[in-house]
Formats: structure tokens, C-alpha cells, sequence
């Protein structure tokens, strides 16, 4: 009876892990701090998996632009509340733009692969300087 409740005990916490595993970081959110964004929220889910867009008035249109400059979200919406899954998108850097109460805000969203051995970080900018 015991070897059958720890095989039993042993098998589901087997599957428990391995869930928790399963579930990488897959998207970075860079949020828009300007004080004319602050109505609408832009934020990733728990498991980092959707983009989560709502707003107290209607959004009117989403599209986002990727490193090769193509539209991979292009989408009219009319609601308050849209969700947009990371998985459609492209491993790389999108601009997102929502076009709300007659503005568009503008975020980023740095998508990576799970399946790589490491992140990509975001690489330094050289600064020219002038030698007098």
C-alpha cells in the first residue's frame, strides 16, 4: 500500500512540474510613460503569453511593426478591451501603435524564443565622439 501512494504521489507531482516548466518567458513589455498613455493599459498576463490591451473609452484600431518593417497584427477592434496572443508574433522587436481617442500610443514588445540557450539582451548603441 505505501510503494502505491508514493508511486501515485510521485507521478502527479511529475506532471505538476513539468507544467510549471513548460511555461517560459517568452515577451518583454517596454511601457509608454507618457502622462497622455495613462488611460490606456498595456500589459502581459501572468504566464507572459498575451498581450493584454484595455481602456475606459473604445480603442479603435491595433497594428504592430516588426524588425523587417511588416504589419503582423493590422486589425480595427472598436471595444475596450483586446488581447493579442505572443505566439502569432515573430521572434524580435515590435512597435505596437493603438489608436485611441484620437492619439496613437505606442509601446514595444520584445518577443524570444523559449527554445533558445539564452535571451537576447538589448545590445549597447555606439556614441560617436568628436577628438578635437
Amino acid at each position: 500500500m505505501r510503494k502505491l501512494l508514493l508511486t501515485f504521489l510521485f507521478t502527479f507531482s511529475k506532471i505538476f512540474v513539468h507544467q510549471s516548466y513548460a511555461q517560459d518567458k517568452i515577451a518583454v513589455l517596454e511601457k509608454n510613460t507618457n502622462v497622455l498613455a495613462k488611460d490606456l493599459s498595456h500589459e502581459l498576463n501572468a504566464t507572459k503569453d498575451t498581450i493584454i490591451l484595455r481602456s475606459k473609452r473604445r480603442m479603435h484600431y491595433v497594428y504592430s511593426i516588426n524588425n523587417n518593417n511588416q504589419r503582423e497584427v493590422d486589425e480595427f477592434i472598436e471595444d475596450f478591451k483586446y488581447d493579442i496572443p505572443v505566439k502569432k508574433l515573430s521572434r524580435g522587436k515590435h512597435l505596437f501603435a493603438v489608436s485611441y481617442l484620437q492619439r496613437k500610443i505606442v509601446f514595444v514588445v520584445r518577443v524570444y524564443d523559449p527554445k533558445s540557450p539564452y535571451l537576447a539582451t538589448r545590445k549597447g548603441e555606439d556614441v560617436a565622439t568628436r577628438q578635437n
